[in-house]
């Protein structure tokens, strides 16, 4: 009997001292800059169709971005200046996936969430419930504060400081998150440069697995323009895109056909602000005219002054 309690003890010990099943969760899409990746402790750089598994890491430094498939649920684009972990659990009733994220932005694309299927964003400010949407999540290290914002869809932001304080976040609002005073707001907007990247994401292809990656379906990425992904040259961009510079070499100046709202936004603005600068330009050369003929009337009667008093009147 003692020999089967130690047997028995024994195998406890080695099965929880095992390690957790890496669950594959996705794959590397497309990536650029300086970029970390670790994998079961070790560290290596991104490739692209590098598989990635339950417990890796990311961090991105300055300049840097790295667009990772969701096996199942979607694609995320993690930033630069950002680190993130991703855990997976499968079970025979449900697959779950939950991003930690403890500073930087990640840009988000999310399938429509299938039954048996949940996902989540963790900061340490706050917990990001995922349906099925676009949307981002900031998360400011040294403030302690989390910004989310949504451009379709809806998510639901709760404040890790005040578990229970909840808000639905919808499209175009703009949730702010901070465990210094349990705030969690959520107001109408988004920020104009986060909702251009935000734009841009929602163009981003879903690609199923990375047997499918390929020129064809880099192009879908709306990776064609690289003023939309920030990059000015080829060199941060790794060895399997550096001869595809006809994919990415679009000009600067390149418009694209039908314009995003957020180009009809900003044209809108600048035509705008044309017009009140031109407004304003008449209204100095009305101005300058009067103070012209202000002066020439006053020169005129300073003349005939002079003309008076010298004729002795």
């Amino acid at each position: 009997m003692k020999r089967l309690i130690l047997l028995s003890v024994i195998l406890t010990m080695v099965l929880s001292c095992a390690p957790k099943k890496r669950v594959e969760f996705g794959f590397i899409s497309f990536y650029y800059g300086d970029i970390e990746v670790i994998q079961s402790g070790k560290k290596t750089k991104p490739k692209l169709k590098m598989i990635l598994r339950s417990g890796d890491e990311v961090y991105t430094k300055e300049k840097a971005r790295i667009d990772i498939q969701l096996n199942n649920f979607g694609v995320i684009r993690v930033n630069q200046n950002s680190e993130i972990e991703v855990e997976k659990v499968i079970t025979e009733i449900n697959e779950s996936l939950k991003v930690g994220m403890d500073s930087g932005q990640i840009l988000c694309r999310i399938s429509k969430l299938k039954k048996g299927q949940d996902m989540d964003v963790s900061t340490p400010t706050a917990v990001v419930g995922v349906r099925g949407t676009t949307f981002m999540v900031e998360q400011n290290k040294k403030e302690k504060t989390s910004e989310v914002a949504v451009t379709s869809g809806a998510v639901e932001v709760e404040n890790k400081k005040d578990p229970g304080t909840k808000a639905t976040v919808k499209e175009n609002e703009t949730a702010k998150i901070s465990t210094k005073d349990k705030v969690l707001n959520v107001a109408k907007g988004i920020d104009m440069n986060k909702l251009k990247e935000l734009n841009v994401m929602e163009k981003v292809n879903i690609i199923k697995s990375s047997k499918n990656i390929n020129i064809d379906s880099l192009k879908k990425m709306n990776l064609k323009n690289l003023k939309d992904l920030n990059i000015k040259d080829m060199k941060g961009l790794g060895d399997e895109f550096k001869s595809m510079k006809s994919l990415f070499g679009g000009s600067k100046d390149e418009k694209s056909k039908e314009p995003s709202k957020v180009d009809a936004y900003q044209q809108k603005a600048e035509d705008a602000k044309k017009k009140v600068d031109d407004a304003k330009k008449k209204a100095e050369d009305a101005k300058k005219k009067a103070d012209d003929a202000k002066k020439k009337v006053e020169e005129g009667k300073k003349k005939a002054k002079d003309t008076l008093n010298k004729l002795g009147f």
